[in-house]
């Protein structure tokens, strides 16, 4: 822990892809300012493509920028927010591994399991070399799940409490990474069949089932309109480039072409190959300390061993170029990028194998001796060596880049609306004013440039064309003189476009919910509504009787 607060005690945020770390300071602030705005959830970042806009939050899961904002209040730091929320990531993982490895472990075998998921060297990595920010938040809501999961299956009868907290974590999951919850949802099935199918009964099917019912109905306030407006936008750039494309980005044999082009992605491939064979072989010493003394594990617990054991080969298989008419066959599986995603839960398993195999070295009486003991313990102290290795090394961001931050000129393409000329530009500067007067003569005031508001004063001497700046998308209703007016678009840029009579105008412009967003809205109120009402009356009658 000391050599993880090295990262977090120094002025400059850690990082090693400087894009992505501005885009995400550039969001925090956005979003933050919005929320300032007494906008519950603010999907559109004003300050984006120069000042025009996009709809980024409306794909994006936005539960950690909620944190994210809230530290940024506090502490008026988009940089020290973040270190802030990275440390909670942290804590609250291993916590989270703790609650679930004491289901079935003695005390201390869980705190070690515990610590193995803290400091895996993926993990690590996966905090401070990257900062794909929201991913490691993820680490919290694996083991809760399968906590819950657990719970749910081994209840005699509808265990409400399981339910509730299964469906709570499962909305958490996708409101905080949603192609975490995509990848994490394979393995609650796979689990669910694994452990419970020889004794599986229809009431543990329905609790499962209702459980994540729920989940998805209580993030449909996100989920609805993320799937309703991929049409509007281009998606289809996060897989475009080579780079972002899986088929060249397999962690074992990847293309050799684009390793050659790119520096970097040799550099990241290699370090990743690295620390996923290190903790392969960790994983395998602790399998075979495992299964070569059964006795200080129940038939649960090998079981469930078992399962992580096959995850991890699982997962090596599709990070290989072998795997390559799988991703094909598996729905919305090529759009996730980099075979890498599934590391997560590669290392999930990891530390659930490698830490019940602590238990035959540290606590089994007497315990494993000879090259299985020295084995495990050397690649023990190799990975943790690693780990601290890989805070050290990481790179910083500087003052120049905290400034592109503050300005906004980075973009992400794939959430631009397809009405933008230009929307594969990642870098705008911001140019052009709020209200420009393309045609006539007017005169124009801004009353009010709030993210998702915006109020103009027009005094149009001729009839006059005058361009917002706001990219035209679904959502943006504009009122002159209290009247609802049909606007144009730009076709040079996408720009929304009015066309105003001579005369004194007040115009007002303001980024409202959809009909699908609306149902999404309501869907995910009903259901906490619904789910709190059931929860009340159960205890209630349970306290009565």
């Amino acid at each position: 822990m000391g050599i993880m607060a090295l990262q977090f005690i120094r002025p400059q945020l850690a990082s090693c892809v400087i894009d992505d770390s501005i885009l995400q300071m550039s969001w925090i602030r956005q979003f933050a300012n919005g929320l300032s705005s007494d906008v519950w959830l603010p999907r559109w970042m004003p300050e984006s493509n120069g000042g025009y806009g996009s709809p980024v939050f409306i794909f994006y899961s936005p539960l950690v920028y909620y944190v994210s904002a809230f530290f940024f209040w506090l502490t008026g730091s988009v940089i020290f927010s973040m270190k802030l929320v990275r440390f909670l990531a942290l804590f609250f993982s291993a916590w989270a591994m703790l609650k679930y490895s004491s289901e079935g472990l003695p005390r201390s075998t869980a705190w070690m399991v515990a610590a193995i998921y803290l400091t895996l060297p993926f993990h690590v990595l996966d905090i401070s070399y990257w900062t794909l920010y929201a991913e490691p938040c993820a680490w919290i809501w694996f083991p809760l799940l399968l906590l819950f999961q657990q719970r749910m299956m081994n209840a005699k009868k509808l265990s409400l409490d399981s339910v509730l907290l299964f469906s709570i974590c499962y909305a958490g999951l996708i409101l905080t990474h949603l192609v975490s919850a995509y990848l994490f949802s394979f393995i609650l099935g796979g689990y669910f069949f694994w452990c419970y199918l020889p004794r599986l009964k229809i009431n543990q099917l329905r609790q499962m089932a209702l459980a994540v019912i729920l989940g998805l109905l209580g993030s449909s306030f996100f989920l609805l309109p993320a799937i309703c407006e991929q049409r509007l936008v281009h998606l289809e750039y996060s897989t475009l480039l080579p780079e972002f494309d899986f088929r060249n980005t397999f962690l074992f044999f990847p293309s050799d072409s684009l390793i050659k082009n790119n520096d970097f992605m040799e550099k990241t491939l290699r370090l990743l190959q690295g620390t996923t064979l290190l903790q392969g072989v960790w994983t395998a010493f602790g399998a075979i300390l495992i299964f070569r003394t059964p006795s200080f594990l129940d038939g649960r617990c090998r079981r469930e061993a078992t399962f992580g054991l096959v995850v991890c080969l699982v997962c090596l298989f599709l990070m290989s170029q072998l795997s390559h008419p799988v991703w094909l066959l598996l729905p919305l599986l090529p759009k996730i990028q980099f075979s890498t995603r599934w590391l997560s839960l590669y290392s999930l398993m990891s530390a659930i194998v490698v830490g019940m195999g602590s238990r035959a070295v540290l606590h089994q009486n007497p315990p494993a001796k000879g090259w299985l003991q020295w084995g495990y313990m050397a690649t023990s102290c190799l990975s943790l060596f690693t780990s601290a290795l890989i805070v050290y090394s990481s790179c910083l961001l500087d003052v120049e880049h905290e400034d592109l931050a503050i300005k906004s000129v980075y973009n992400a393409p794939e959430y631009n609306p397809r009405k933008m000329s230009n929307w594969r530009q990642r870098v705008i500067y911001p140019e052009d004013p709020p209200v420009m007067v393309c045609r006539g003569e007017a005169t124009t005031q801004v009353l009010k440039w709030e993210g998702q508001q915006r109020e103009i004063k027009v005094d149009a001497k001729t009839p006059v064309q005058i361009k917002l700046r706001i990219l035209d998308y679904a959502g943006w209703k504009i009122d002159v003189n209290d009247r609802s007016m049909t606007n144009f678009r730009d076709t040079q840029n996408g720009a929304i476009l009015l066309h105003l009579p001579p005369g004194l105008h007040h115009v007002s412009a303001r980024f409202e919910d959809t009909w699908w967003r609306k149902i999404g809205n309501g869907l995910s109120i009903s259901v906490v509504l619904l789910s709190g009402g059931c929860y009340w009356w159960v205890m209630n009658r349970s306290h009565l009787n």
